[in-house]
């Protein structure tokens, strides 16, 4: 099972995609043919070198079996979540000023 981790760099963000596609089962090559990119690609992501679209990480997470989640870290800091569907699927809410 892949566990709930705050991701705040690159670097974390591709040490959380490359264990979340090792526990998928999938090679770098399976994953970008899943996700309808290159094996460079997911290469590159999972090295911390960013340049990843939204449009590809969600495409990756998917084939993954994880979601993005994103909330609060601090009230005044945004923070990233990669969690798989087998963790607990509260949400976090972000505290945000309402607006007017």
């Amino acid at each position: 099972m892949y566990e709930r981790r705050d991701i705040l760099t690159c670097e974390g963000l591709g040490i959380a995609l490359r264990e979340a596609r090792r526990v998928a089962g999938l090679s770098q090559h399976d994953a970008a043919a899943l996700a309808g990119t290159t094996r460079p690609t997911i290469s590159s992501a999972e090295r911390g070198q960013g340049g990843l679209s939204v449009r590809t990480l969600l495409s990756l997470l998917d084939a993954y079996g994880c979601a993005l989640r994103i909330g609060a870290h601090r009230e005044d800091e945004a923070h990233l979540s990669v969690l798989s569907d087998a963790v607990s699927a509260t949400p976090l809410v972000p505290r945000c000023p309402a607006t007017r």
